[in-house]
């Protein structure tokens, strides 16, 4: 698959099998969703390319022979309307909206859609709001939207459907997973959670700039060797960790007394009278399950979402409601989870995503494209970017990159508070790895960094101490050396904790190679 200037996919080859979990892994940039949108006819590749369902042959690119053939996908973007119901959703897949006009037996079609729900593990009601679903519900949406043809969809293909999960919610999609398997439909799994390929995969193919560089059937790999071949050697050595032993890491930062955000009171649709002080030089963690209030209280202090009480920034300067453009004046950053709503300019290039922030406010500002284009170019190899073309349109890149640029947006401000939600959803190990070393010499130069992530284990390493959400309040702080991922879990599940961490490899010490 070649776009202009960039050869995406080059002889690439896979093979699943029925009734096989098949994981596809790499770098960001390495073609896995290049090839996943060569499969369902969003893409049309370079000529030369076959490929065969179950013997029949189909032709890439075509997204109706896909169907044809018994390939159903579960994309990145879900492609849900979060204003419908359940039901609303999957009939719209359903087709009954290309029949003639009839009547519509609502409670016939209700009932219908719980069936399918059930039948890939999420049983709901298919009244209920797509918009009040947890993200493991809404990609359970999908997956019965994908799967409503029984007995004809004979190949599931998933692109990241785990990305911002908590480990909570991870663990009913992969129950579904195995179940789907066992029924002899064979899975096509893309995941930057290693853990996760590792817990159920039975083959996995690496790519890496766009060929295969290695392919593994179960009992050949662990989460090592994954490792070593998608992040290279130095994030082997961390181990999918941030802070690794080597002589040249970089040393937490000491926070200082000085406090850069001080919010008192703060409340906001699911959040309950959030207060916090955040010193110079500090990492502070937010945790919790979707609907803690974990996902919101970011957007609030920031201005993005109604709110109440008062948020403050170095000496005093008040923040208003509803007023980000002000947070950005005084010096706060916001990198948000949902990048594709509320951080990206897909139809503008890779540098004009960069400095959009210096517009904020209406301020005036030369543009000077070629010093732009210099800087941006340092910026995307300092984030690692692929590839790194400054003026390449930001729809041309993968997800994952796509985060990068907007965590380089909020770097670029030399931000005195800097709010991350979720900042390595849908980036590989070794980006990851580069991230944290990011935001780790960011509070070391002196910015304040608050990081609300669903992942215990990237809290645990990178933060001074954690808050800890459950039904909007904070319930629990853990500092220092007590903020392990394993108590991490423990905190936010509450009951059979213990089993869930266990079960997720998240006990501490659980970060062996093996």
């Amino acid at each position: 698959m070649t776009f202009p200037g960039t050869r995406a996919l080059q002889d690439v080859s896979v093979h699943v099998a029925p009734g096989e979990i098949h994981a596809l892994v790499g770098h960001n940039g390495s073609g896995k969703s290049t090839l996943i949108k060569c499969m369902s006819g969003y893409y049309q590749p370079d000529p030369g390319a076959t490929c065969s369902a179950d013997g029949r042959s189909m032709t890439l690119g075509d997204g109706s022979e896909a169907r044809s053939a018994g390939l159903a996908f579960v994309h990145q973007n879900l492609g849900l309307v979060h204003q419908m119901s359940v039901t609303d959703n999957l009939a719209l897949e359903w087709g009954d909206i290309l029949r003639p006009v009839r009547r519509i037996d609502r409670r016939a079609e209700s009932r219908r859609a719980e069936l399918a729900m059930n039948e890939v593990g999420y049983p709901t009601s298919g009244d209920r709001c797509v918009a009040d679903l947890k993200p493991s519900e809404r990609v359970g949406v999908a997956l019965a939207r994908a799967m409503w043809r029984p007995g004809k969809v004979r190949y599931l293909v998933l692109d990241e459907p785990t990305a911002s999960m908590p480990a909570a919610e991870v663990e009913q999609l992969l129950g579904s997973m195995c179940s789907l398997r066992d029924r002899g439909v064979g899975i096509l799994f893309v995941s930057h959670h290693l853990h996760e390929v590792v817990e159920i995969a039975d083959a996995v193919t690496v790519l890496k700039d766009g060929q295969v560089v290695q392919v593994f059937r179960r009992g050949e790999f662990d989460h090592g060797s994954l490792v070593r071949l998608v992040g290279g050697e130095e994030a082997a050595l961390a181990n999918g960790r941030v802070r690794p032993d080597s002589d040249d890491a970089p040393e937490p930062a000491k926070p200082e007394s000085l406090a850069v955000l001080t919010v008192d009171g703060l409340s906001a649709p699911g959040v309950r009278g959030f207060s916090t002080v955040l010193s110079r030089g500090e990492i502070v963690g937010i945790a919790g399950v979707t609907g803690s209030g974990r996902e919101v209280v970011l957007q609030a202090i920031f201005g993005a979402v109604k709110r109440t009480g008062t948020v403050s920034v170095g000496d005093g300067a008040m923040i208003p409601d509803s007023r980000p453009d002000i947070s950005i004046r005084e010096g706060m950053q916001l990198v948000p989870a949902d990048r594709a709503v509320h951080a990206v300019f897909p139809n503008l290039s890779f540098r004009e995503n960069l400095y959009v922030n210096r517009l904020a406010g209406g301020a005036r500002y030369r543009v000077r494209h070629s010093r732009e284009r210099d800087e941006a170019t340092q910026w995307g190899r300092r984030l690692q970017v692929r590839p790194n073309r400054s003026e390449s349109m930001l729809s041309n890149f993968s997800g994952g990159n796509q985060q990068k640029i907007v965590l380089g947006r909020a770097l670029e401000a030399d931000p005195q508070v800097l709010l991350l939600a979720e900042p390595t959803q849908g980036v590989d190990v070794g980006s990851a790895a580069e991230i944290h070393r990011l935001i780790i010499e960011v509070a070391r130069g002196g910015a304040g960094v608050l990081v609300a992530s669903s992942d215990e284990e990237e809290l645990a390493a990178i933060c001074d101490r954690v808050l800890v959400m459950r039904e909007g309040l904070v319930t629990r702080e853990l500092s220092g050396s007590e903020a392990t991922s394993g108590a991490l879990v423990g905190a936010v599940l509450g009951p059979n904790a213990n089993q869930q961490a266990t079960k997720r490899g998240l006990t501490d010490g659980a970060n062996s190679d093996d």
